[in-house]
Parts: C-alpha cells; sequence; structure tokens
C-alpha cells in the first residue's frame, strides 16, 4: 500500500522519497526527507530533538546543530520564512512539531498513474550520500 501525505499544495510520498509541490519536485536531502516524514507523521506531537538525531543519525554522534541546519533547510523548501511558522514549529527545550493540516491518502495508483509517467525514478531527489557515490 502507497501512503501520501498531502498538507496545503504539498505531497510527501515516503516510498519514493519524493516531496512534491503541485506536480514539482521539491529537492531536499535525504536526512531533511526523514525529518519531516518523522515529523508529519506525528503531525501535532512534539518529536523530541533526541528522537530525531537517534532516527536520522543512528549510531552517530552528531551536534544539535546538525539538526537545526536541516530544519532550517526543511523550513525554505516548504516556504516558512516569515516569522509565523506554517508548518514546522520549534519547541524550545523540547524539539519540534509540524503543526500544518495533513491528510492522510492510502492507495495504491494504477501503473499509469501521473505519479509514476511524470517522476520517474532518477527524477527523485539526489541524496548527500548519492553524490559522494
Amino acid at each position: 500500500m502507497n501512503v501520501v501525505f498531502a498538507f496545503d499544495d504539498f505531497r510527501l510520498i515516503p516510498a519514493r522519497q519524493l516531496l512534491l509541490a503541485g506536480e514539482r519536485p521539491v529537492r531536499i536531502g535525504g536526512r531533511a526527507f526523514e525529518i519531516l516524514r518523522i515529523l508529519i507523521e506525528h503531525s501535532g506531537e512534539i518529536v523530541s530533538t533526541r528522537e530525531l538525531i537517534d532516527h536520522v543519525w543512528p549510531n552517530t554522534v552528531v551536534e544539535e546543530s546538525n539538526l537545526k541546519v536541516h530544519i532550517a533547510s526543511l523550513r525554505r523548501a516548504l516556504g516558512d520564512t516569515g516569522t509565523r511558522q506554517r508548518y514546522i514549529a520549534t519547541t524550545v527545550g523540547r524539539g519540534y512539531r509540524f503543526v500544518g493540516s495533513v491528510k492522510r491518502l492510502d492507495k495504491n495508483p494504477p501503473s499509469h498513474s501521473p505519479l509514476h509517467s511524470a517522476f520517474p525514478r532518477e527524477h527523485e531527489p539526489i541524496t548527500f550520500i548519492e553524490l559522494i557515490l
């Protein structure tokens, strides 16, 4: 079963590691994508800084500043550039929360669906690790 999370004009498709703004792919890195996926799956709940770091950087010592850089990148990609955060809110000393209205769509798109034909695998966002290889 394919799950799609929709919020405003965005769609997050975890199985394809794809974030769309309308029909246009949004280029974000693999770790930023994973942070966004976790926040959306726990929409409205505070996800602690420690939980995010442990999940996104397993078995690695990472400074909290690394997470902050990825959160800032996500905010820019989502258009959260003003004083009011539309999607990702910070709870000081605790973590982050996805505050946008999210719809979860569970469906199996047919093989001829626009998502499959318009965005083949080679057009998915490139992660930092893929760039190194």
